[in-house]
């Protein structure tokens, strides 16, 4: 989760039209953190691809690619 002065956000993978992951910014609300984890209230739905390695380097719409991807 990152912060920022508008708020919090987490990037993640999204599949564009030429069939690529890229990065995308997701707003996020945040609750209760431990051990390492912090739950999100709202802004991500289940089935999202959540970017855990590298994220502080990505800009949004930059492609995104790692053993995951499958194709």
């Amino acid at each position: 989760i990152q912060r920022t002065e508008t708020g919090e956000f987490v990037m993640v993978a999204e599949l564009n039209n030429a069939k690529e992951f890229v990065a995308k910014k997701r707003q996020v609300v945040s609750g209760k953190s431990s051990d390492g984890r912090t739950e999100i209230l709202s802004g991500l739905k289940e089935s999202d691809a959540v970017i855990v390695v590298g994220f502080q380097e990505l800009n949004e719409g930059q492609i995104v690619s790692g053993p995951w991807v499958k194709g």
